[in-house]
């Protein structure tokens, strides 16, 4: 660990140090401060500010809490004891300050049917994971939004070991509470009812597609890749897509017209047998 010590002392005669046994940095502040002891504060002086910068080892990821005290005692009575006392977080008193060291992760989405192609005017589950390209190990904290258009109803959501999950009509969120090392995480699976009216003009056919926007965030991430966190997935009956990068997707069924020899030898049977039946209908074969 090293620590950069600044302060606003106009005589900068204030000292700091670290002690790598305790992993403590003592700042001593104060007119006349030294490099033993700490100076003399008067009542009416500005307010000092002190700042560090603490470099942490990039494998010790996770919160490390950090919590400052100020120990002093009245100038006027050196028999009186220090006293000793923490400072709050910026917000609250006494409570350490928590820094937040990041791990290297690539996180993205996966997303599938089931089942694929779905059944018309039907519920469809979508099956979501996430997955952890490396090449650091995710702390826990890793959350999931799966949104569905208006329109849509979101009947249930059941998440695998270690994800918490929350639903309401149009949204679901869910937590999970483990490490993701690199590879893929157990299963959310959301049930919904598709839109009715997808496209906004009209009433739908029960058969029409309709995407569903779905998110991957961890705060304890520095993703080297964001553009694989959110991804708009396309359900349509008959295969299901997803569109990224600017572009659109759509599928389109069309009847595979016959072959020019196909149509030409169907017609060839068509005449040989009314040449039959006008045949026999003279009375020749």
């Amino acid at each position: 660990m090293i620590y950069v010590f600044y302060n606003n002392d106009p005589l900068a005669d204030d000292q700091g140090e670290y002690d790598p046994n305790t992993r403590t940095v003592r700042i001593r502040l104060g007119n006349g401060a030294s490099g033993t002891m700490g100076g003399t504060i008067n009542p009416n002086d500005p307010p000092i500010v002190c700042t560090y910068q603490v470099q942490v080892n990039p494998n010790a990821a996770g919160e490390v809490p950090t919590q400052a005290t100020t120990q002093a005692k009245p100038g006027n009575d050196p028999t009186v004891p220090a006293i000793s006392f923490p400072s709050g977080d910026g917000m609250y008193p006494n409570r350490p300050t928590v820094i937040v060291v990041q791990t290297p992760a690539d996180l993205s989405i996966k997303v599938r049917t089931d089942p694929d192609p779905p059944v018309p005017n039907m519920p469809v589950t979508h099956v979501i994971l996430v997955h952890n390209g490396g090449p650091g190990t995710a702390p826990p904290g890793t959350v999931v939004t799966y949104e569905i258009p208006p329109g849509g109803k979101i009947r249930n959501v059941t998440g695998g070991n270690g994800w918490n999950c929350m639903m309401d009509a149009a949204k679901v969120t869910c937590t999970y509470n483990n490490n993701i090392p690199p590879g893929d995480t157990p299963e959310i699976r959301i049930v919904v009812d598709p839109p009715t009216n997808p496209g906004g003009g009209g009433g739908g056919t029960g058969e029409d597609p309709f995407t569903t926007k779905v998110t991957v965030t961890s705060p304890g991430v520095s993703d080297p890749d964001p553009s694989n966190n959110t991804i708009d997935y396309v359900t349509q009956y008959g295969a299901s897509i997803i569109a990224g990068g600017g572009f659109s997707c759509a599928l389109v069924r069309a009847h595979t017209p016959a072959p020019a020899a196909a149509l030409g030898a169907a017609a060839l049977l068509l005449g040989v047998a009314l040449l039959r039946r006008t045949r026999r209908r003279n009375g020749s074969l």
